[in-house]
């Protein structure tokens, strides 16, 4: 378990399986470590945020991980996600839907080939219901 303090804190959950939790401040959540696979998704690397806060804390995907975001930016310059790469739902809709969040359990998803034949990988468990928006995330 990782716990932050009042201010801006920076999480790298790493390997395993982890409960982040940021309390106050605007805090950055990393992923940037190998994932599961569909079969393992839940094994691997499957980190939960307790209290992640749309709008305020971001979430920031390691372009090296998530290859199919785009853009390539860095953590002293994080690069926007691309609107169109965000769904909500419990799978991809169509070949850009590459981060998927369920409202419904709270499951981070991500697609590596949208909607073809691969199944997406849970990365992480946040909060239901969140009113998240690919403002929330940025590639680093």
């Amino acid at each position: 378990m990782l716990v932050g303090g009042a201010g801006n804190d920076k999480f790298y959950g790493g390997y395993g399986n982890d409960k982040l939790t940021g309390l106050g401040g605007a805090d950055v959540f990393v992923f940037n470590t190998k994932l599961g696979t569909a079969k393992t998704d839940r094994k691997v690397n499957f980190d939960t945020i307790t209290d992640f806060k749309p709008r305020e804390d971001k979430i920031w995907l390691d372009n090296k991980i998530f290859t199919k975001l785009g853009k390539k930016g860095t953590e002293a310059s994080p690069a926007k996600l691309n609107k169109k790469f965000f769904k909500f739902g419990t799978k991809a809709g169509d070949k850009d839907d590459y981060v998927i969040y369920d409202k419904k359990t709270g499951i981070l998803s991500y697609d590596a080939d949208g909607s073809g034949a691969k199944a997406a990988i849970e990365i992480a468990k946040l909060a239901k219901n969140l009113k998240l928006t690919y403002h929330d995330f940025a590639i680093v």
